[in-house]
């Protein structure tokens, strides 16, 4: 007799599939939580193992000289056990610091999963991810940071100005302000004897002044205490129209000229090295009046132009070589830029272009519509990213106020569109994270600049404002910087904030007594 068999088939609900991967997900998490510790455990097994493999060839080298200087002599005295052993424990501390310091906190990320809250944050998960910095905090200082300034005896920066004592530096007031107090240890004059100054440009603890009308060049190096250590002198010749002055080294920079010659000095020797005329090769015309930006980077240097739409880069050779020896062109590439709106017979403007993030790559802003393209040297296109702004920013753009400013160490890129609008790109997250509208009382903001993560934004009426890339709010309160216009100047505001004194990034200014202020950017 046959038995009467019935199928069950699971029944499947959704809340309990839900339930099961939600609970496969946090199992995941769980999981790769276990896989960073064991991780971070073998990174620091192996750092132990390396540095006592460090010791081991330092003892035998020391060992192999003594013998050698040693031999004929009795032999010294063996080192005490007593010490050895606390040579050794110094060493194990030092490595559970640096352990406890990398190792991420994964007690809270575990309190997070076993909460019974933790169900309405499931979708949220990819905070518990040990890799990303923190929003706040982490992203500038970290417990590697902490233990390194510990060992050097240096003090982190602060996000604030403190209190010092007084400088023996001639001081001069530089910013004239209700809310803040001076730190006068922050604050110097350096003199010039140049009649007035045309361009800034700073590299290191180097400072260029120039003067268009002499053609006369000053290279000041700044020490600890914001004093001019030493100054050279140079004339760069009645025939020179620098447009820019970019820095090789600290003892070697270059100018481009309206003529488009490229000119490499020497610092050391106050003298020209090589004269180039970029387009000496090239049967097409590039006028000064084209160029919307020059950037240079390694040995590649780029120039855009705004009506081709066209952009050239030059790979410069013997531009590293330490000796004063002359560069040559190595290579020319020609990228062009073409509108590719499905016909459309509306031009596109190139608004900014700089070298890009990797090697051989560049970014360029352009318009109609609003987006970043990012080009290989060989004209290949790599990635097109829509800024979804043309709604907001109609009409047809003034190219002076559209700039690229890219960080490199964070792979953020900084956009100025319209003057006082800042968006933040990243090249780690693919995608916009940051936009800030600038709201000055009176004036548009005219020059930005930005270095080590601090952007310094200069306005008409001679007001400074420093903001952080990590997140655009400012840092410290809006300074005004004292007798930098008055009411008859025309044109921006003279400015540099890329010297570095002590690691910390200098505001330099020149007012219209064409006194050189410096500023410490304290954040």
């Amino acid at each position: 007799m046959a038995i009467n068999q019935t199928h069950v088939h699971p029944h499947y609900t959704l809340p309990g599939v839900m339930h099961y991967l939600q609970t496969e997900f946090t199992k995941n998490e769980r999981d790769r939580i276990t896989w960073e510790l064991e991780r971070s455990e073998m990174k620091a097994r192996i750092a132990e193992l390396e540095g006592e493999n460090r010791d081991l060839k330092h003892q035998l080298n020391q060992i192999q000289s003594k013998a050698v200087s040693a031999e004929g002599e009795t032999a010294k005295k063996p080192v005490p056990d007593s010490l050895l052993k606390s040579k050794l424990a110094v060493q194990e501390n030092v490595k559970e610091i640096i352990y406890l310091l990398k190792s991420p906190n994964t007690v809270n990320q575990l309190e997070s999963l076993n909460s019974r809250d933790a169900g309405s944050d499931l979708h949220d998960l990819e905070k518990l991810n040990m890799n990303t910095p923190k929003e706040e905090g982490s992203a500038k200082t970290n417990g590697m940071d902490i233990l390194n300034n510990a060992l050097l005896n240096v003090k982190p920066k602060p996000k604030q100005d403190s209190s010092r004592p007084s400088s023996p530096t001639k001081v001069k007031s530089l910013f004239s302000t209700t809310n803040k107090r001076e730190n006068n240890n922050t604050i110097s004059e350096i003199h010039s004897e140049l009649p007035k100054v045309d361009i800034i440009s700073s590299y290191g603890d180097r400072m260029a002044l120039y003067d268009a009308d002499t053609k006369s060049l000053e290279i000041h190096q700044v020490d600890a205490n914001m004093n001019s250590k030493s100054v050279k002198k140079m004339s760069l010749g009645q025939d020179s129209n620098i447009v820019k002055l970019l820095w090789v080294s600290t003892s070697k920079f270059i100018v481009i000229e309206k003529s488009l010659h490229l000119k490499l000095f020497s610092i050391s020797t106050a003298s020209l090295i090589s004269d180039l005329d970029l387009l000496q090769n090239s049967d097409q015309q590039f006028s000064f009046s084209d160029i919307i930006n020059i950037d240079f980077k390694n040995k590649w240097l780029l120039i855009a132009g705004k009506n081709k739409p066209q952009i050239k880069i030059w790979e410069l050779g013997n531009i590293e070589a330490t000796e004063d020896v002359p560069i040559n062109i190595k290579e020319t590439y020609d990228i062009t830029h073409d509108n590719d709106n499905g016909g459309s017979n509306d031009s596109t403007d190139i608004l900014d272009c700089i070298l890009g993030i990797t090697e051989k790559s560049l970014i360029l802003l352009s318009s109609n519509p609003y987006q970043l393209t990012i080009y290989d040297f060989e004209g290949k296109l790599l990635q097109k990213i829509d800024l979804k702004i043309d709604t907001i920013l109609s009409g047809k753009p003034d190219e002076e106020s559209y700039h690229l400013f890219l960080d490199r160490k964070t792979s953020k890129l900084l956009i100025q569109l319209s003057n006082e609008r800042l968006l933040v790109y990243s090249f780690d997250k693919k995608k916009i994270v940051l936009k800030e509208q600038l709201t000055p009382s009176s004036t548009q903001p005219i020059q930005l600049n930005l270095n080590d993560g601090i952007i310094a934004i200069s306005y008409n009426n001679g007001d400074f404002e420093f903001r952080n890339l990590d997140d655009l709010k400012p840092s410290i309160d809006q300074f005004v910087v004292a007798n930098i216009n008055s009411s008859e100047s025309e044109g921006p505001v003279i400015f540099s904030s890329n010297l570095m004194v002590d690691s910390t990034p200098v505001l330099i200014t020149v007012n219209k007594n064409n006194e050189i202020l410096l500023h410490k950017i304290k954040i």
